[in-house]
């Protein structure tokens, strides 16, 4: 199987986890590394706001940022300059 075939393979995965009428999957990957999954779920909170769905790349975004950035904050530092 090609790399491609495997990165498909890891997103229909994904998708298939997803209880809603359409099953999306969606990766972060950089390479030959996966660090983050996600599918659309239902029913979640995001910012003190009650949605109806989470889509998939938000789910990915969200895993990446809670298992990634935060356990490496120099690595991933953001700096806001409102000047």
């Amino acid at each position: 199987m090609t790399r491609i075939q495997n990165l498909q393979e890891l997103a229909t995965n994904a998708a298939m986890k997803s209880q809603c009428r359409f099953m999306v999957g969606a990766m972060i990957v950089k390479g030959n590394t996966v660090y983050a999954t996600g599918y659309n779920n239902t029913r979640t909170r995001f910012l003190g706001m009650r949605d109806c769905s989470q889509h998939a790349e938000m789910a990915a975004a969200t895993k990446f940022i809670n298992s990634v950035v935060r356990r490496n904050p120099k690595k991933y530092c953001f700096v806001w300059d409102p000047a």
